[in-house]
């Protein structure tokens, strides 16, 4: 249809005509019939096409984006495009206008650097493409179909050596990261033994139980993990802030597991349940990221319960908890699994009454996680 310029053109053309018309002046009816025939002309023009869809295609950078993190998207509309126009998309909730250029083949492309998304899968489509002409003289809506699925995962902190990097995106699969040579991890905690070094003693430990205290370290190369993530449905209750916080902490366990190529379970304790295994491939860091990206806390039974029917969920080696847990019944288990394994938990609360004193008695390390604490402060369990 006829814009508003077109049907200013159209009615100038009109008015020009009556005037050479009236007048005589016959020098100006080459311009009137140059301002009627232009939006006419434009307009047979647009309508030609105007019953024909178009495929959308996009293409995001990174492959996976990170939440809170805005990417770059390419859009492409395959069909008898027209020359000039804009495609309206809809990126999750937001709206966004891409200017589209025509190609030398049949289609159109453009391209947009999307607002940062939270975590999870959000769908890009059309919701609409205004088509025109070089004059703006008609305006022609296209069908638009097809939809593209992107997965937003959440953020992860990464270790002070590595705080310099690319951030592990999505593009780990074409840049992987090399693994981790040496080094040694926690294994526990036991009282000093004569003709030790003191230079392991910790000092904390000892301060707290009255006698001298050594950490006892464990080859990590040879070290297997166990990361349990917490998903009870009394997380979702706290708020949306609580279950992302949370899972900011299980994507740092994970991409320091995956970074040292340890074999590794990441346990998801959801309605479902699932285990998936961590072997420092890209494919086994794209599965346990993305399923972070959708998981829900929606598990009715509370951790102390569902880890003391199955009891295979804790065996396996170094076991890391996160969870917003502290009742006292969990509490008492973990003591019992830090007694021949080494256990470490993440506890993201805003409540300061949480008491781990006799996990940590025993040898357990606890960190707590304020809730609104920045991504910095998941440095420490890189």
């Amino acid at each position: 249809m006829l814009t508003r310029r077109g049907w200013f053109g159209l009615g100038g053309g009109l008015c020009t005509y009556g005037v050479a018309w009236g007048f005589g002046a016959g020098v100006l009816v080459p311009l009137a019939l140059a301002l009627i025939v232009a939006p006419l002309a434009m307009l047979v023009a647009s309508r030609r096409h105007r019953d024909e869809s178009l495929q959308l295609s996009v293409s995001v950078t990174p492959l996976r984006p990170i939440e809170g993190v805005g990417f770059d998207v390419a859009v492409g509309l395959e069909g008898k495009a027209p020359r000039h126009g804009e495609a309206l998309l809809s990126v999750g909730q937001h709206r966004v206008t891409v200017p589209l250029e025509r190609r030398a083949k049949l289609g159109a492309s453009g391209s947009f650097v999307s607002p940062a998304l939270p975590r999870g899968v959000f769908a890009i489509r059309s919701a609409e493409l205004e088509a025109g002409d070089v004059f703006g003289f008609t305006e022609s809506p296209r069908k638009v179909t097809g939809s593209f699925e992107v997965v937003v995962w959440p953020r992860w902190a990464e270790r002070a050596e590595r705080a310099g990097g690319s951030g592990g995106d999505g593009d780990r699969a074409r840049r992987p990261r090399p693994a981790r040579q040496f080094g040694y991890d926690l294994h526990g905690i036991r009282e000093h033994q004569d003709g030790e070094s003191l230079r392991r003693v910790d000092w904390k430990s000892s301060a707290r139980t009255g006698r001298l205290m050594v950490r006892e370290l464990e080859d990590a190369s040879r070290v297997e993990r166990t990361i349990i993530v917490d998903l009870d449905a009394a997380t979702g209750v706290q708020g949306e802030a609580c279950l992302d916080q949370l899972l900011r902490a299980a994507a740092t366990a994970v991409r320091s597991a995956v970074d040292d190529r340890q074999q590794a379970s990441l346990i998801l304790l959801d309605a479902g349940s699932r285990r998936l295994t961590l072997d420092g491939s890209a494919p086994s860091w794209f599965a346990a990221m993305d399923a972070l990206a959708v998981v829900r806390a929606d598990r009715a039974l509370p951790l102390a319960s569902v880890l003391a029917r199955d009891r295979r969920l804790v065996s396996g080696g170094a076991l890391t908890i996160i969870t917003t847990s502290a009742a006292p019944e969990l509490v008492a288990l973990l003591r019992g699994e830090a007694a021949h394994t080494p256990v470490r938990v993440v506890h993201v609360t805003d409540d300061p009454d949480a008491d781990w004193s006799s996990l940590v008695a025993v040898g357990g390390l606890v960190h707590v996680l304020p809730v609104s604490a920045p991504i910095a402060f998941l440095a420490e369990l890189a």
